[in-house]
């Protein structure tokens, strides 16, 4: 009841407003056996556009100069149905990064992921809400496995750090994810010169 009705507000506020997203702060590494990235945090406002809120934090990773409201136009959620899987990926390629579609991650893979500087983008479905969300995994620690989330639920309430047994139970479908990677440096032309022997 509590949920329908921050959800409700959160889009009636979005709506009047026109902002989408605010800036929220992340849980980070604090002990030697945890990793995160450091990708800007935010928070969705409406109830649709967590695709969006997911997508923008990784490409701001690569690329902190990014526009929200440009990738957001890209995305173009939804008011029921969010940002398709197709329509992030695109709109992720469309700003250059380079983003593979994994069906068979697990612990190992996410935290080599992490190791990489790559961010994953992947759907949650929480206990007492209708539909999937969209999340980033930014970081892991170990002993015991866990998983930072960026960002399910409130923020400022909740550290994000999820157990990773809990997390599986939430992941939707288990193993999905979208691996996000910096766009590939183009190599620069260099232009031949020719070695030339004079004679005297």
């Amino acid at each position: 009841m509590l949920g329908q009705l921050l959800t409700c507000a959160g889009d009636v506020f979005s709506d009047l407003t026109g902002y989408a997203a605010t800036r929220v702060p992340l849980a980070r590494a604090t002990a030697p056996n945890e990793v995160t990235l450091d990708l800007p945090g935010y928070g969705e406002i409406d109830s649709y556009s967590g695709g969006v809120v997911a997508g923008v934090m990784a490409l701001k990773q690569f690329k902190p100069a990014a526009r929200f409201s440009d990738f957001y136009a890209r995305c173009d959620p939804h008011p029921v149905w969010g940002t398709s899987t197709a329509k992030l990926v695109r709109a992720l390629r469309h700003h250059g990064l380079r983003v593979r579609e994994d069906d068979d991650l697990g612990f190992a893979r996410l935290c080599a992921a992490i190791d990489a500087g790559s961010p994953v983008l992947v759907c949650v479905h929480n206990t007492g809400t209708d539909c999937a969300h969209w999340v980033v995994v930014y970081g892991y620690g170990r002993r015991p496995s866990r998983v930072f989330l960026a960002t399910n639920g409130l923020p400022f309430l909740d550290r994000n750090v999820v157990p990773f047994g809990e997390f599986t139970r939430l992941w939707c479908p288990p193993g999905n994810g979208l691996v996000c990677a910096a766009p590939r440096r183009r190599k620069s032309r260099q232009r031949r010169t020719r070695s030339v022997t004079r004679s005297k």
